[in-house]
């Protein structure tokens, strides 16, 4: 789930608003009541500066300012969500046709996370992920595709793969891949 503008990384916040004026008192106040509970917003003060939902200049805040992708930071941030979009809908929703039939998980190492979706005997979707603020070394490279990778490298000769800190590998084997995997 994104929230709009999250996908090129947009500076405006996402304010909650909405258009209810024969319930906009009773918005206001059980938003601020909600928000009590937060220790930013204990004292009174603070709640009266959380936007007000019926407010006009609250919806105008959080449209969308189209001229942030004008910025190579917002741009090269829409090419990412749009590269991992592609690799769902091109490469993985065909596999996704089919229900998994399997799941395994082990852990790697203190902080490490291994999760394979076998899909029958056509295909095995694998995540790996480093989850802790010291590289995985010598992580057993999953068969198949890389198919996206962050923080990452390989050791093709030896099969391995070091995990760098706060990392993730998702790695498709197909049909030929898992031959005498079981």
């Amino acid at each position: 789930m994104l929230f709009m503008g999250e996908e090129w990384g947009s500076l405006r916040p996402f304010t909650y608003f909405c258009d209810l004026p024969q319930l906009a008192t009773a918005i206001r106040e059980g938003r601020r009541k909600e928000f009590a509970k937060f220790p930013e917003f204990a004292s009174p003060i603070a709640r009266e500066a959380i936007p007000d939902p019926n407010d006009a200049a609250t919806f105008g805040s959080a449209q969308l300012d189209w001229s942030e992708l004008d910025d190579s930071r917002h741009s090269q941030c829409l090419q990412w969500y749009r590269a991992v979009l592609a690799i769902r809908r091109e490469t993985l929703r065909p596999v996704f046709r089919d229900a998994p039939t399997n799941s395994t998980f082990s852990l790697l190492a203190a902080g490490g996370l291994r999760v394979c979706w076998r899909f029958g005997h056509a295909a095995e979707l694998c995540l790996l992920a480093n989850l802790c603020r010291e590289p995985l070394m010598q992580v057993p490279r999953p068969a198949g595709e890389i198919l996206f990778a962050q923080g990452m490298q390989v050791d093709e000769r030896a099969r391995t793969m070091q995990l760098d800190a706060w990392s993730v590998v998702w790695c498709l084997s197909r049909a030929d891949d898992l031959r005498g995997t079981g």
